[in-house]
C-alpha cells in the first residue's frame, strides 16, 4: 500500500494506494511554490507490516501566465522647455515568470508626436529627440508598452504625462513695426495720442508686458 505521509505541499497531491501513481489534487502556481518534496510511504500487508519510505522532489517548471505590470498605471513629469535631446524619465515593470517568460521589453505605442520620443527596449527609458517648445505644445501623453518574450507574449501599458514648464524665451512683439500718429500744436499735457500693443506667448510673469520710453527717444 502507497500513502503519502502528512508534509509541506502534501495537500496538493494524492497517490494511488495500489499503483502508487502520484497525481495532483489542484492547480499548482510556479510563483508560489517552486518545488515540493514529498515523503511516500509503502506498506505491506503482512500480519505485521513492514514499511519503507522514499523521497520525491518535484519542480513546478515556469508557464508563461503572468503579464508584466508597471509600478504605477500613469506617470507625470514635469520639466523645463528647450531641454537638449536626452532621457528625460524611466519606467519599470516587473514579470514573476521566469526566462524569456519574464524578459520585458518597452515600446511606445501612442502619443509619440512626430517621433519626438523613443524609450529604450531593454531598459524603459524615455528621452526625447529633439528640443520641446512649450509654447507650440504644452503637455503630451504617451501610452508604454512592456510585453514578456514568452510564448504567447502578454503585455500591459502606463501613461506617461509630460507637462512643459515654461522658460523665458520670447521677445515681447508689438502689434506692428512702426506706429504713426498726428499731434496737434499745443494739446494739453495727458491727452492721448496713440495706443500701443504688444504680446510675449511666455506664462506668467515671463509673459507680462511693461512699456517705457527709451533714452533715444525724441522729445
Amino acid at each position: 500500500w502507497y500513502s503519502l505521509l502528512p508534509g509541506p505541499g502534501y495537500e496538493f497531491f494524492s497517490i494511488n494506494p495500489y499503483t502508487g501513481l502520484i497525481t495532483t489534487t489542484s492547480h499548482l502556481d510556479r510563483e508560489k511554490h517552486q518545488q515540493f518534496i514529498l515523503t511516500v510511504e509503502a506498506r505491506d500487508s503482512g500480519a505485521q507490516p513492514l514499511s519503507a519510505t522514499a523521497k520525491v522532489m518535484c519542480f513546478v517548471l515556469d508557464d508563461n501566465d503572468n503579464p508584466p505590470e508597471f509600478m504605477q498605471s500613469w506617470f507625470q513629469v514635469s520639466l523645463p522647455e528647450n531641454l537638449p535631446p536626452g532621457v528625460i524619465h524611466t519606467v519599470q515593470a516587473s514579470d514573476p515568470d521566469l526566462g524569456e517568460n519574464g524578459t520585458l521589453h518597452y515600446s511606445v505605442l501612442g502619443g509619440d508626436y512626430n517621433g519626438r520620443f523613443v524609450i529604450d527596449s531593454l531598459t524603459g527609458a524615455v528621452s526625447i529627440t529633439q528640443v520641446l517648445d512649450r509654447e507650440e505644445t504644452q503637455n503630451f501623453t504617451l501610452t508604454l508598452q512592456a510585453q514578456d518574450s514568452g510564448p504567447g507574449p502578454l503585455s500591459s501599458t502606463t501613461q506617461l504625462h509630460l507637462v512643459l514648464l515654461d522658460e523665458n524665451d520670447n521677445v515681447p512683439l508689438f502689434s506692428r513695426e512702426i506706429y504713426h500718429a498726428s499731434i496737434s500744436e499745443g494739446l494739453s499735457a495727458g491727452v492721448e495720442v496713440l495706443h500701443l500693443s504688444a504680446f510675449d506667448p511666455d506664462e506668467g510673469p515671463n509673459g507680462v508686458v511693461t512699456y517705457s520710453l527709451t533714452e533715444n527717444s525724441s522729445n
